[in-house]
């Protein structure tokens, strides 16, 4: 019955001391955020080195380095030059590096799930697209034009006609 009562204690005190803490972040947030700012903006380039290699590990900022001067300063996937700092792509599943990317091809990998099969797909689809493009004056779901009346949308396509809210 004595140790509950010990066990109890140490779980308030835990308790207690949780509380506190949750305050003291609500209480000194600004303060927190304000330090963070100002380290960001005494040495942006540190800034940087030190989240990537809190987020990827040691040698990250070697590795992306090498990699910008092998890539000549370009997006490994688009081929622009890098306006601003590039990405470290990694694949997800191990944790290992890749090359540097724009942030645009970054995200669209990330999109993806890095799933190679629906990155087959989507140029497949915009191939198709193009294609049909080429081949016709229309796509088959081309948007049509049309004229707002009171309000609304009047569509027609083909021999039907629609209407539907202009906000859309």
């Amino acid at each position: 019955m004595i140790h509950i009562n010990v066990m109890s204690a140490d779980i308030l005190k835990r308790v207690q001391k949780r509380k506190w803490n949750q305050t003291w972040l609500v209480k000194n947030r600004g303060r927190d955020r304000a330090a963070k700012v100002r380290a960001y903006w005494n040495d942006p380039d540190k800034y940087r080195r030190q989240k990537r290699e809190s987020t990827f590990g040691k040698g990250s900022t070697e590795h992306i380095m090498t990699q910008i001067q092998k890539q000549k300063n370009l997006c490994a996937i688009c081929r622009k030059e890098f306006e601003i700092t590039p990405h470290l792509d990694h694949r997800h599943e191990t944790g290992q590096w890749r090359g540097a990317l724009c942030r645009n091809c970054n995200l669209g990998i990330g999109f993806f799930k890095e799933n190679k099969e629906s990155l087959r797909r989507a140029i497949t689809y915009l191939k198709e697209w193009d294609l049909a493009y080429e081949n016709s004056n229309n796509h088959p779901f081309e948007t049509q034009p049309c004229e707002v009346v009171g309000g609304m949308q009047s569509v027609s396509v083909g021999s039907n006609s629609s209407t539907s809210d202009a906000r859309h």
